[in-house]
């Protein structure tokens, strides 16, 4: 019987793009010379072409700027992961933490959400809509409602009147279908300083997403011009107390350097003026330890959610506030932080935090791309940054 030919397929040649190392792209405009100034000072090279896919490192400020389908691991980095808006977007950061208390009810360290985030709803879930006209009925308060994936104050207003708005926007399915939005408890009794709104950008950088490594940095405070009262909702820039709000105001460049303080200002602030209220120095320590446990929190809920590939790492800025009884709130998490140092506090803090951020990324990445087994020890790029979470 004559043999039969047996056909061998072979398998497809991978294929190979020539990266060198220490090449970058920087894109938009978000401070990006302070990015471009310290990666040259390593002795990196800008890429000629800024769509080339053969860089080594790129940092961007939106997504879109990024092809995730030909990123090579192991031997490229990016300053965005693809699945980072489990915590970025204000209707899947409430998704993630509502899963992440209910994975945590069982466990002997149960988390509950109602003592660091204020109560919210998404307006776009039947349920969660149903359950928040039904408790705006009874309750005579305050709701802020925001667009899930705006920054910057953007579409942002308060909710006195829970019939008008109703009438004017959960009965318009096209503007609830074009923009979604959630809803959430306004917090009435801010800790003031002088009389003034604040909130506080603080750091988390999640260095490297296999394994998840993430650290706390200390931020800035962002104060309102304006006095803050509670029965004046027309004036939002009383409210929202973010630069982007507070620039559009008429004595805003009078005022610019007081509308942003560091941590040693506001501890300093804390200890003159709630002293025998809180412990002394309580800003510098009970306070950062709070906002580093919700921080470690969200970076739990998040974890299983990342793509996990060695090469993708985030910077992100959350945003927390303080109310009168030394509560701390989460309000939300920001992908694309402000880098600009235009006032002496952000002149401060943001380039330290831009060059340690890539000292960490890289020499973690360094040490991962060898091996995926390779263990990541004690890091010498650390600095200012606190380690929070570590798998």
């Amino acid at each position: 019987m004559a043999a039969t030919a047996r056909r061998t397929t072979m398998p497809a040649r991978r294929q190979t793009r020539s990266i060198r190392p220490d090449t970058f792209i920087v894109g938009g405009n978000n401070n990006r010379g302070l990015v471009e100034g310290l990666l040259k000072a390593r002795g990196w090279t800008a890429c000629p072409d800024s769509n080339t896919l053969d860089f080594a490192f790129k940092w961007v400020e939106l997504k879109r700027d990024i092809n995730y389908s030909a990123f090579v691991e192991g031997q490229q980095m990016i300053n965005r992961n693809p699945t980072i808006s489990c915590l970025t977007t204000k209707s899947n950061l409430h998704d993630t933490l509502k899963a992440y208390q209910r994975a945590c009810a069982s466990t002997k360290e149960p988390v509950d959400l109602a003592k660091f985030v204020p109560l919210t709803f998404k307006l776009d879930d039947a349920k969660e809509k149903r359950e928040f006209l039904a408790l705006a009925a009874k309750e005579d308060c305050i709701w802020i409602c925001k667009p899930t994936g705006m920054n910057q104050g953007k579409g942002i207003f308060l909710v006195t009147d829970v019939e008008d708005f109703k009438e004017e926007y959960l009965s318009n399915p096209e503007e609830m279908k074009t923009t979604p939005r959630i809803i959430q408890r306004y917090i009435p009794n801010p800790l003031l300083i002088k009389g003034r709104k604040f909130d506080m950008r603080m750091y988390m950088l999640i260095a490297c997403a296999s394994p998840v490594m993430a650290y706390y940095h200390d931020g800035y405070l962002r104060l309102s011009v304006d006095n803050y009262k509670l029965e004046d909702t027309e004036n939002l820039a009383a409210h929202l107390t973010n630069q982007y709000v507070q620039k559009k105001h008429p004595k805003y460049s009078e005022v610019k350097d007081d509308t942003t303080w560091d941590l040693p200002m506001f501890n300093d602030y804390v200890n003159t003026n709630y002293a025998g209220k809180v412990p002394k120095d309580w800003v510098l320590n009970q306070m950062k330890d709070r906002i580093k446990e919700i921080m470690t929190h969200c970076v739990k809920g998040a974890k299983n959610s990342l793509t996990k590939k060695i090469g993708y790492f985030d910077l992100l800025g959350f945003d927390f506030m303080v109310d009168e009884h030394f509560n701390v709130w989460l309000i939300e998490i920001n992908v694309n932080p402000a880098l600009f140092t235009n006032c002496a506090a952000l002149a401060a803090v943001i380039p330290t935090v831009v060059e340690e951020t890539i000292d960490i990324t890289t020499e973690i990445f360094q040490t991962r791309r060898v091996s995926s087994s390779s263990r990541v020890g004690i890091l010498k790029s650390v600095r200012t940054f606190e380690e929070i979470y570590r798998e």
